[in-house]
């Protein structure tokens, strides 16, 4: 399936581009909509709220003088009730005409009027008393009073306390023979005014002073209060009235200032309504670009990932026999053969390793199409590494008469935080071309490190390539770290080659944040130039590999060594083990990771070679096994574990990390390099 091309690209990025535009189009239409609405919604409240408080105000007055003229009426009656009682001597009622004067309570506050004698029963009430009713409270207070002037009180009736207005009656000598009592209740101001104040959305309470006497609580959470007029109450010197107003506003009540609001509303959602139904048949054909795009992006990367999963697999099964060929041809080589018999072997090694170059070649190719190639950086002394890799091919330099030099103004006590293994693998990439494409001449390797000026810990390093091999045509540079491509096919048939070199050596510059450049002149030679960005620090200068190597073999032999090797393949065991025998270890094998873990318990070894996929139980799960015996017996010391594997990949050497095997080695193992594992793990 064919990548997204340029175009296509472009064309998302564009739709990409339009759908922001439109929502935020979108966005700010709406916000002024909503802005413009909620300014005028904000204008008529205030007017609706003025123009109501102002009606509530007047009513207020008027419900607070007819309260008043109520009151004065009662405290007549009262003082006419009480006159009765003193001019009449064992008086033992007195008729509703007498305590009325012909004026029946109606639409009033005033509920009763009751004649207590000394001992607070009732002797006298009018109109019909509505028991039960409790008039302790006022009736004590009656008691306790010296003057026959009317007290403002409360009676109980029921669970409710209405209000009262109470008159002691003292005869001359200043026994106290009585009392009279009226009895408000002002839900009738419910009656009168609620029609009222509901068209406004509003609502008026009745206060004693310390004492509310409407029948409507107010809630704190109450909105829209206003102040009454009457901040203090109303005070009627003659009765000892003290009586306040208060309004309050109920937003939900407002019938007028709804229905414009709501029209306002409804007005502002159906024009959002039809820009959202606009933007969304826009975001609809556009979605549907950006769909097939992404569609496109995604079968790509599916089939990019079954790609690389195939050429991973495919790798590790022909790297297995293939490390089986190098081995076997090593071991022939020194069991002695005759000049003919080492030819052949030789010619079988150099295929087989070709062969290794190749797979590895398309298993980072096909890592890096599947964006799965992971850098791995650590602080390395880099002359090292630079001379490792020009030394490498030396002997080839010479036997096609060609000079390779090295030259480098970095110290010897240089570290440089870089992936040790792709920057070899850059190295060893273009020295290899270089020394490939040229017949005659020279190969020079030039290495420098320039630093910041302000960041000492930060530099350049600078590698360049020189050769005077046989060049690149002018029309064939910018196609030249492209997969797969190569000069032209007579060259591939003369130099062979899978034409991945150069572009896998690109990626891996990029994805250590370089660079590479080419300058090139055909039949003149080549100059490759690469620049990386890396930190650095200085460190004492180190003793060269070779001569720890050669300081530890002597120190002691591999002939005290006992190995442990398990691998489920039967061929990787022969051979192996035949390798580690010719150093003069012990060896012990093992097919899978539970038999290798049961070889473990019943012995000791120096070194535990480990694969990593195995039947039954696996590399790594009997490496984290043998680590969790070792921490549990205070006898068992810790065993170096080292994987091998025919798996190159990332996720292996991070979960050998994990389970705690302490290197990591990739098959083919040959002679040469576990004999050096030996001496840097056990020596």
């Amino acid at each position: 399936m064919r990548k997204i091309d340029a175009s296509e690209a472009f064309l998302f990025k564009k739709e990409k581009f339009k759908l922001r535009i439109l929502w935020g189009t979108l966005t700010l239409i709406i916000a002024s909509m909503l802005g413009i609405a909620a300014s005028y919604i904000s204008t008529l409240h205030r007017q609706e709220i003025n123009n109501k408080f102002i009606g509530a105000q007047a009513v207020e007055r008027m419900v607070l003088s007819n309260f008043e003229g109520q009151v004065l009426y009662l405290d007549e009656r009262l003082e006419a009730a009480r006159k009765i009682v003193k001019s009449e001597a064992d008086l033992e009622s007195i008729s509703s005409f007498e305590l009325l004067r012909n004026y029946p309570f109606k639409n009033t506050a005033i509920r009763n009027i009751v004649v207590l004698d000394k001992n607070s029963k009732p002797i006298a009430f009018s109109p019909a008393l509505d028991l039960p009713m409790s008039f302790e409270e006022a009736a004590q207070i009656a008691k306790n009073s010296v003057f026959d002037i009317p007290i403002s009180t409360a009676v109980i009736k029921g669970t409710r306390r209405l209000g009262a207005r109470v008159l002691s009656i003292h005869l001359e000598t200043g026994q106290y023979v009585g009392a009279v009592i009226g009895v408000i209740d002002p839900s009738w101001v419910d009656e009168l005014v609620n029609d009222i104040f509901k068209s406004y959305g509003m609502h008026l309470s009745l206060m004693w002073t310390d004492f509310e006497i409407t029948t409507v609580k107010k809630t704190s959470k109450e909105k829209n209060e206003f102040n009454s007029l009457y901040k203090n109450g109303i005070v009627n010197k003659s009765v000892n009235l003290d009586l306040g107003a208060r309004t309050s506003f109920n937003f939900f009540e407002s019938g007028l200032f709804w229905t414009r609001s709501l029209l306002i509303l409804i007005i502002a959602v159906t024009i959002g309504f039809c820009c959202l139904l606009a933007g969304a048949m826009l975001i609809q054909s556009i979605y549907k670009k950006q769909t097939r795009v992404s569609i496109r992006e995604h079968l790509n990367n599916v089939d990019a990932d079954l790609h690389a999963k195939f050429i991973a697999n495919m790798s590790h099964e022909l790297r297995t026999p293939v490390s089986g060929i190098l081995g076997a041809c090593e071991i022939l080589n020194n069991m002695g053969v005759s000049a003919e018999q080492e030819k052949m072997l030789n010619l079988i090694s150099t295929a087989s390793s070709h062969l290794i170059n190749l797979l590895n070649a398309i298993l980072d190719d096909s890592k890096i199409q599947a964006n799965a190639l992971v850098i791995s950086r650590k602080f390395e002394y880099v002359l090292p590494i630079i001379r490792n890799c020009v030394e490498l091919f030396t002997p080839l330099a010479q036997t096609k008469g060609i000079e390779i030099t090295l030259q480098s103004t970095i110290s010897e006590n240089t570290l440089i935080n870089v992936d040790q293994l792709r920057l070899t693998q850059v190295l060893t990439n273009l020295i290899a071309n270089a020394v490939k494409f040229t017949h005659q001449g020279f190969v020079s390797v030039n290495a420098s490190l320039s630093f910041n000026s302000a960041e000492k810990d930060f530099g350049i390093l600078v590698f360049k390539l020189k050769d005077t091999g046989i060049g690149i045509p002018k029309e064939e540079m910018g196609n030249l770290f492209k997969p797969f491509f190569q000069v032209d096919s007579s060259e591939s048939r003369s130099y062979g080659g899978t034409g991945l070199g150069l572009s896998i050596t690109r990626k891996l510059v990029e994805l250590m944040d370089g660079r590479i450049q080419v300058q090139s002149e055909l039949a003149k030679g080549s100059e490759f130039m690469v620049t990386l960005p890396v930190e650095c620090k200085q460190a004492e200068v180190i003793v060269p590999l070779l001569q720890v190597q050669a300081i530890k073999k002597q120190e002691r032999s591999f002939t005290n060594l006992q190995v442990l090797l398990a691998d489920d393949n039967e061929m990787i065991r022969s051979v192996y083990s035949t390798l580690i025998h010719s150093l003069g270890c012990k060896c012990i094998l093992a097919k899978d990771g539970q038999e290798a873990i049961d070889l473990f318990k019943k012995d000791k070894f120096d070194i535990i070679l480990m694969d990593c996929h195995m039947p039954i139980l696996d590399g790594f799960e009997a490496a984290a096994a043998i680590r969790q015996l070792e921490s549990n017996s205070t006898s068992k010391p810790s065993t170096p574990i080292v994987a091998l594997s025919a798996s190159l990949s990332e996720q292996d050497r991070l979960k050998c990390e994990e389970v705690g095997i302490d290197e990591f080695c990739s098959k083919p193992l040959k002679r040469k390099a576990l004999e050096d594992l030996l001496i840097k793990v056990c020596l």
